[in-house]
Formats: structure tokens, sequence, C-alpha cells
């Protein structure tokens, strides 16, 4: 009887245990679908207000980005510290300046950061 009694117990905490790792995937807190990161994206997503004036550089997640489309498929993700739209930023190695990823693929020839010109690696996959 002692036997059955523990096995339920184990059964039960393995259970809770199962559940509650389930919810922190699931709502973020295990970097899940819900994160503030995903594994091509650890830090979020670099963003940068198109209000010159504001000019703010945010880290945003797939999630949130996800939630603003779901709502409005065009909306543009909003500035958390104006409202205004904002663009999908880059960040240059040598100078650490945030602009406007389009402006890296605009120019013709080697990229080059528009702030402090010198030559941008690569991106990668895609």
């Amino acid at each position: 009887m002692r036997s059955a009694a523990a096995r339920v117990g184990v059964g039960l905490l393995l259970l809770v245990l199962a559940g509650t790792a389930a919810w922190m995937w699931l709502s973020g807190g295990g970097r899940g679908p819900g994160g503030a990161a995903s594994r091509d994206f650890p830090d979020g997503i670099r963003m940068l207000c198109a209000d010159e004036k504001c000019a703010t550089v945010f880290n945003t997640t797939i999630a949130e980005i996800a939630r603003v489309r779901e709502l409005d498929e065009g909306a543009p993700i909003p500035c958390p510290t104006c409202a205004g739209p904002s663009l999908r930023a880059r960040e240059c190695p040598s100078c650490k300046g945030a602009f406007d990823e389009r402006l890296a693929r605009s120019v013709q020839g080697p990229a080059a950061c528009p702030l402090c010109k010198k030559p941008l690696p690569k991106l990668t996959g895609g």
C-alpha cells in the first residue's frame, strides 16, 4: 500500500514539473516562443525609431513583432519612447551606431556604414 502511494506521489510531482516546464517554455520564461529571445536572435531584434528627433534604438522580441502584426498585418513596431513607427536596425561593428538596415543594402559596391563610412561585414543567413 505504501509503495502505491509513493508511486502516485512521484507521478504527481513529475506531472507538476512537466506542466511548469511547458508553461515556462510557452510564456517565454524558458526563452521559448513567447520569450525575450530566440536561437537566431539571442538579444532580440534591433529596431530604430523612424522619427529622426527621437531616434531611439531598442531591441524587441519576435513574439512582440508577431503580436503587433496579428493586430494589424502592415503595422510598424511602435517605438517605446514616442510610440511612432520604427525600422529594423543594423549596428555597425566599428562605431557601434545603429542605422536603418536598408541603407547598407542600397549602396553599390561593398556595404559601408552610413555613419562612419567603414566597410560592413556581409550578413550571413539571409
